[in-house]
């Protein structure tokens, strides 16, 4: 067929009745077959770029989501690296308003975990962690300890610091068991975290309590082995407060279990307690709050952990974490 029948071009544009007339024609199907070349030619490098435009929208899109497995990229480490700096450049009153501002909104990462939580471990160990150097540890206590001298008032201040000095001394000790711990460790440990009670409990008298207060105290009475039942009411209180900090449970469970001051056979009961959390998802009322009732609180924050982890979307299992009661005599 030819080119001019398949462009339908009219017969009287094709078929001159004049000189004039065919000059006129002649160009009119020229130009008719260039813009046909055109549509022709440009149409697929067009559409090609468009595909490569897409794709690469794509990968920057798959690259900003952890890339194969969705996974979304840490927002921790840059959040608790930028608290770092903030102390670095020893500005304290903007993180004692971060603070405020934390705990006002109760705000949270993706994953559902405490920004105020992060902002608190930031600031109670250097960024090598536990293992840092001498040097690096006493660099961070001196910073603390300005910044606790010069604004009295500062619960985060205090919270630091107190979390660093059980952190050094923890240093000191070791991760081992208790019989593989030298007497100089212990001495050290000892010596290190000894203000941290007293630098806790004052600022409890000048400050409002925070759940990260409540979470130091327990974690320093877990190490300096206070009587349960101090504990307990602490955590009693804690989850009063803020029934959703799935750190004060957290610290909780460490204290019961049989390595620090629970007894063996403590977590046999987790099952039955398990499974009332999970019958109590549909119901949060039905978990009811009893003074030193504390062992299935720790099924609790198993739950609410297990199921905050998978998103934002996923927090009903932190809600369950209200009440928590299990009989005399099971832990």
């Amino acid at each position: 067929m030819a080119l001019d029948q398949r462009l339908q071009i009219p017969w009287a544009l094709t078929s001159p009745r004049s000189d004039g007339e065919c000059e006129k024609g002649i160009a009119v199907k020229t130009l008719l077959r260039i813009a046909c070349l055109c549509v022709l030619v440009f149409a697929p490098l067009w559409f090609a770029g468009c595909v490569a435009e897409t794709a690469g929208q794509d990968r920057q899109t798959s690259a900003r989501t952890g890339g194969c497995d969705g996974r979304a990229p840490d927002e921790q480490e840059p959040f608790k690296a930028n608290v770092r700096a903030m102390l670095e450049r020893r500005q304290f009153g903007a993180l004692d308003d971060l603070a405020d501002e934390l705990h006002r909104t109760k705000a949270r990462f993706a994953g559902g975990d405490w920004k105020s939580f992060r902002f608190q471990e930031a600031l109670g160990a250097p960024a090598g962690g536990c293992d840092d150097t001498d040097a690096h540890w006493t660099e961070l206590l001196a910073v603390l300890r300005q910044w606790h001298e010069q604004r009295r008032g500062s619960m985060p201040a205090a919270i630091a610091l107190a979390d660093a000095s059980v952190g050094y001394g923890w240093k000191a000790r070791g991760t081992g068991f208790s019989d593989t711990v030298t007497p100089e460790g212990w001495q050290l440990l000892h010596q290190r975290m000894a203000p941290a009670e007293e630098i806790l409990m004052k600022a409890a008298g000048t400050a409002a309590k925070t759940p990260d207060w409540y979470r130091a105290m327990i974690r320093l009475g877990r190490v300096q082995g206070w009587d349960r039942r101090r504990v307990e009411a602490l955590f009693e209180q804690a989850v009063t407060l803020e029934p959703q900090y799935l750190h004060s449970y957290s610290e909780l469970a460490r204290y019961l279990t049989p390595r620090w001051h629970g007894a063996p056979g403590t977590g046999r009961t987790w099952p039955t307690e398990a499974r009332n959390v999970s019958a109590a998802a549909k119901d949060p009322s039905s978990i009811v709050t009893s003074p030193g009732r504390s062992a299935n609180c720790i099924a609790v924050m198993n739950s609410s952990m297990r199921t905050v982890s998978r998103g934002p979307a996923s927090r009903r299992g932190s809600s369950i974490a209200k009440r928590c009661t299990v009989r005399a005599g099971e832990i």
